[in-house]
């Protein structure tokens, strides 16, 4: 049974493109990662080339979204800059009140 080697000790071909390639893949994605990580933590922004891209909150109604707060946060997730606030839970949370009589 063969033990690994140490990196001081010498290593066979085959283990040498194994790790090169292994540290070739590392590098590679890397900054992929890191773009993205920083992406996540950017301000959102949906403008592409001047066009202005959203939604109207009616979209993020049901499920899990009952809030202003957690409508916000879908939003924000969802990297969208541009909304038309709609009805509901936007109602709520200014706490205005309809009358109906």
């Amino acid at each position: 049974m063969r033990t690994k080697p140490s990196l001081l000790e010498q290593s066979t071909r085959r283990e040498f493109i194994g790790r090169t390639a292994a540290i070739a893949a590392c590098a590679a994605i890397s900054p992929h990662l890191i773009a993205a990580e920083a992406a996540s933590k950017a301000k959102p922004n949906s403008v592409i080339h001047g066009v202005r891209v959203g939604v109207i909150t009616y979209s993020y109604r049901g499920g899990n979204i009952n809030t202003a707060e957690e409508t916000l946060k879908a939003l924000v997730e969802d990297g969208l800059s541009e909304v038309e606030l709609m009805d509901g839970p936007i109602r709520s949370f200014a706490n205005i009140r309809i009358k109906t009589d």
